[in-house]
């Protein structure tokens, strides 16, 4: 999924964000997590290069 959503190495990271979510579980958390980022970049246009 990142694979086809990666900015090019030229650009600059310019923000940061820190996200938090909660989860029942693993599987729950992950989901949520991913669900986070996905509204993040569709909603304000944010491109993901890196997680750390």
């Amino acid at each position: 999924m990142y694979a086809l959503d990666e900015p090019p190495r030229t650009q600059q990271t310019s923000a940061m964000r820190e996200v938090q979510v909660e989860g029942v579980d693993r599987e729950s958390l992950l989901v949520n997590w991913l669900n986070e980022i996905l509204y993040l970049e569709q909603a304000h246009q944010l491109v993901t290069a890196s997680i750390i």
